[in-house]
């Protein structure tokens, strides 16, 4: 099946700056730190007609930035994000629709909408290629899957999903880091080993949930490394049947010794069995993303368990937990998407079924959604006698799009997370945002993260 590669959808400026040309076709690579994106790109960069600024690692990120330009004139405020500097700059000061919050509307100016800014970069960045190259097609680029999410409902793009044993990539990123002297892109300093997994699982589910949305479909997918390193003509097969693109199979030997961790590519397979890596990383690694790496076909080392901490709202009928609404909405079904959630009201919240349990036996608590709607969530708790109040009380800030978001509520770093727990109310989808019209949220899966793992 051949994915649509005509114009963007809609009416734009850029249609009329480049007429006489049809849109090259994004093929975005989504992954985390240390999973092949970059031999990917440099695969796809060997069919002439593909676009991008070939100066290894490959890391220029125009339609990136043309989509963060975008996304900010539609209010996005990229609080969860470490890819870019969310609202500061020294020089421009606060990003300009940061301050439109302060204002009526009469007092403001008119702006266009994000969806028109992007296509008239992109229209521009089209043609220049062209006329560059004029037998250009394709133009490839690594991204955060916020990017993808955002440009769904702008341009046609093929999604590139690519993943690694986690417990793997663990190893070589922290190879990485020591190789080159400073910390990876996902672990600011100061990390412990133990918060890098974290970190990392987190990525990773994103990641496998975002593919899950869109697996059924034309418009994206899957490639491990294993198979891309092994045997990168068949992992790209399904890449060249969907897009037309002829990528190379033989990448360069020298950018390999810059990039690489292990003495050849066997050795970058299965390291985790060679190499030190710490117990109580695997342990997180493995609790975390069984069901991910299950499903990727890595095998698991051991099946621990933490008790009842996971609720699931998703999956065949039998395996859903089922879920009430207390204030400001309700869930009108559970589908295989989540929880379906209609919001009436500013402060939507539910009240969690889980037992009553000790704080010290939780660290955390994560909670994957689809958030069409608000901007905060928030984590209260009480005990036996005592009732909710902001005084326990966790928030976490997001921005709303359709792709799935894993808000983690870190209980442990609140000085009140003590004593027996009775309760836990989930506040979603309030804040800016929540009363936007035809927008509903799903809630995809609840889970309580152990202390010790």
């Amino acid at each position: 099946m051949q994915i649509d590669r005509g114009a963007p959808r809609g009416d734009s400026i850029a249609e009329a700056l480049a007429p006489e040309a049809a849109q090259l076709l994004p093929i975005l690579v989504i992954k985390g730190a240390r999973s092949g994106s970059t031999l990917l790109m440099e695969l796809l960069g060997g069919d002439a007609r593909c676009e991008f600024d070939r100066v290894h690692p490959y890391e220029a990120r125009y339609l990136g930035w043309f989509a963060k330009t975008a996304a900010l004139m539609d209010g996005w405020r990229f609080r969860e994000q470490q890819d870019f500097n969310p609202l500061e700059d020294p020089v421009l000061s606060m990003v300009p629709t940061a301050w439109r919050a302060q204002g009526t509307d009469c007092n403001l100016v008119g702006l266009p909408d994000g969806a028109s800014v992007f296509r008239v970069l992109w229209g521009l960045l089209c043609r220049a290629a062209r006329t560059k190259n004029p037998h250009a097609e394709f133009y490839a680029e690594k991204i955060s899957f916020w990017t993808l999410a955002y440009l769904r409902t702008i341009i046609d793009a093929f999604a590139v999903y690519l993943f690694r044993d986690p417990r793997d990539r663990f190893l070589s990123a922290r190879a990485f880091a020591a190789q080159q002297g400073s910390f990876t892109w996902e672990a600011p300093p100061g990390d412990t080993p133990l918060d890098y997994a974290l970190r990392m699982a987190r990525i990773m589910l994103e990641l496998h949930e975002n593919y899950k949305l869109e697996q059924d479909t034309a418009r994206g997918c899957l490639i491990r490394y294993e198979d891309l390193v092994s045997d990168p003509e068949t992992a790209l097969q399904a890449l060249s049947r969907a897009t037309g693109i002829q990528p190379a199979y033989f990448p360069s030997y020298e950018n390999y010794l810059l990039h690489c961790t292990s003495p050849d590519v066997a050795g970058s397979m299965g390291r985790w069995k060679r190499e030190g890596l710490e117990a109580d990383v695997r342990r997180c690694l493995e609790w975390l993303l069984a069901d991910t790496m299950i499903d990727l076909g890595y095998e698991l080392e051991s099946t621990e368990t933490y008790g009842q901490s996971s609720l699931n709202f998703h999956g065949s009928s039998e395996s859903r937990a089922p879920l009430d609404a207390a204030a400001d909405g309700f869930t009108t079904n559970l589908t295989v998407r989540g929880a379906h959630v209609q919001v009436t009201g500013p402060c939507f919240h539910v009240h969690l079924p889980f037992d009553p349990f000790d704080a010290a036996e939780v660290s955390e608590l994560w909670v994957c959604i689809s958030a069409g709607l608000g901007s905060f969530g928030a984590v209260y708790w009480r005990d036996r006698t005592g009732t909710f109040d902001d005084g326990r009380c966790v928030q976490v800030f997001y921005d709303s799009a359709d792709q799935y978001t894993i808000l983690r509520f870190k209980l442990k770093e609140h000085p009140r997370w003590s004593g027996r727990i009775h309760q836990l109310q989930l506040n979603l989808f309030n804040g800016q945002g929540w009363d936007r019209s035809g927008k509903t949220g799903y809630i995809r899966w609840i889970r309580l993260l152990p202390s010790a793992f």
